[in-house]
Parts: C-alpha cells; sequence; structure tokens
C-alpha cells in the first residue's frame, strides 16, 4: 500500500511469497528454492525443485520459513535451516530424465540436530539432580543426547523484547542426531520430532528467535564433501559430519582423485624444476 504522496517508502507491506535462497544444481535440469509464503496450508513450505518441464518436486516439507539450503552434487542430496532451528539432510531422487513419483518421501529424510531453548532456572534445577545431567547444556557447549524429550513451551514467561533480554534468561541447548547408523530410523525420538513439526506448529512470532539457523553450507571439497557447517541467531557455527553415509564407493572415489592430483602437479613441479 502507498500513499502517492511519499512515494520513498509504502506504507504497509505484506510478502506473500518470498524465496529465501535459490540453488541451481549442475546435474540437474532445474532449480531448488527455499520458499516462505504467507496464504498456504501447513506443511507446504520448505524446499521445493522445479525442473525445465515445470514439474515440481517437494523435498523437504516444514511448516515454517526456510531460510537457507545447499545441495551436494556429491551425495544427491539437500540440506534446509529453518526459523524453529532444525537441519534436516533429505536425499534427492533421479530427475534428470523424468519428474519422480515417489510416495512416503519423509522416509528420505532425517534430522541433523535440532536447536531447542530453556530457561536459565530449569537448567540449574537440573542439573542439581544427577539423573537429569544428560539433558543440561550450557550455553555454547556439546550436543545434548538424542534422547532428550522436547519441552512444551506453554508455561514459560514471554521473552524479552531485545536479545540482550533473552540471552540474560535462555540457555541453547542442541540435540544431535546419530549419524553413524540410519536403521529403524523412524523409531527414534528426534525423527518423530521432525515429523511432528512438519505438519502442525504453532509459532510465536513475538518472540525473539534465539534458534533460529540463517546459513547451512555443505563443504565443497570432495575429500570432506560429508561435513556440513550451519550457523544462526546465536552466533555459533556447528560442524557435523555425515558419518553413515561414508561408502566404499566413496573411499574409492577419493583416492583416485587424490592420486590424480597428486600425479598431475608432481609432473608439473618436474617441468619446472628442469626450466
Amino acid at each position: 500500500t502507498w500513499d502517492l504522496r511519499r512515494l520513498f517508502e509504502p506504507i504497509k507491506v505484506q510478502k506473500r511469497y518470498l524465496s529465501n535462497e535459490m540453488c541451481w544444481p549442475l546435474d540437474m535440469p532445474g532449480v531448488m528454492k527455499a520458499k516462505d509464503l504467507a496464504f498456504v496450508p501447513h506443511g507446504s513450505m520448505g524446499v521445493h525443485f522445479l525442473d525445465h518441464n515445470l514439474n515440481t518436486y517437494f523435498a523437504i516439507c516444514r511448516s515454517i520459513a526456510v531460510w537457507s539450503l545447499s545441495y551436494s552434487e556429491w551425495v544427491n542430496g539437500v540440506l534446509s535451516a529453518d526459523a524453529l532451528g532444525e537441519v534436516i539432510f533429505t536425499f534427492l531422487p533421479v530427475v534428470q530424465y523424468a519428474a519422480p513419483h515417489i510416495k512416503r518421501t519423509i522416509l528420505k529424510r532425517f534430522p541433523a540436530y535440532f536447536t531447542s531453548k530453556m530457561l536459565r532456572d530449569e537448567a540449574e534445577n537440573d542439573h542439581e539432580g544427577p539423573e537429569k545431567e544428560e539433558h543440561v547444556v550450557l550455553e555454547g557447549g556439546d550436543a545434548a543426547s538424542e534422547g532428550g524429550g522436547v519441552r512444551n513451551d506453554a508455561s514459560r514467561p514471554p521473552m524479552g523484547p531485545t536479545y540482550r533480554d533473552a540471552a540474560k534468561r535462555h540457555l541453547v541447548q542442541f540435540s544431535d542426531f546419530d549419524m553413524t547408523n540410519l536403521e529403524r530410523v523412524e523409531k527414534r525420538a528426534l525423527w518423530k520430532r521432525m515429523q511432528s513439526t512438519e505438519g502442525k506448529l504453532k509459532m510465536d512470532l513475538d518472540e525473539m528467535p534465539l534458534t533460529a539457523l540463517h546459513k547451512v553450507r555443505f563443504s565443497p571439497n570432495m575429500s570432506c564433501h560429508l561435513w556440513l557447517a550451519s550457523g544462526g541467531q546465536t552466533g555459533l557455527v556447528r560442524l557435523h559430519c555425515l558419518r553413515s553415509l561414508v561408502t566404499s564407493q566413496c573411499k574409492k572415489m577419493i583416492a583416485d582423485t587424490q592420486t590424480q592430483f597428486n600425479a598431475l602437479y608432481s609432473q608439473k613441479d618436474q617441468r619446472e624444476e628442469q626450466l
């Protein structure tokens, strides 16, 4: 909405459709978008793939704004980081030739880790009991165990209007997913939490988003392509390794490439010495 007498700024702005980040995969005929939509049903936001024939594939389903995505050609997968503080990874189908028709795509994705906030008073009370020490994480500390429960935010007092007030009253807790083994992944607590936040999620937009993640990236180097980095509102940058994706074929490919690289540059050095 504009005031024609004040054209330098609008009176009111409504962003009904916003692409926070786009990616053009080298081996796919299309683009990937991290969408943020205002008036859509629950679970319609997330990461979408759109090919040259306008066929779409819903890669990652989210019920809140997705701020960043990262695609890896080495594993044919994509990562997402959202405003809730969740990093989700999913495998992509082969879409080079035809649009995929896959059922139950949720079985192809799993969480890398979750970020949640807790009051400092609760953290001190939990620290007093030895049976609850596994759920306590100091600010900027290591990740909590995977079996940590999801706390109810309904009884908490509202957070302060500024980042400093919110940081004084809350701690940030990280819950890492066990990536060493992906068997029976649908039975784990963190996977069930990911499933619950995909469809129905109520988020108070007046709170300070301490847990929001604004950037996630795969390593572009083939020798360490399974490492990912993420960061957000807290100012912490975390590194993770998808160890379960380290296969014999991957090791062979890295070894062959390193051998070729060493042979190429060793010959170049010998030529320079001769000259």
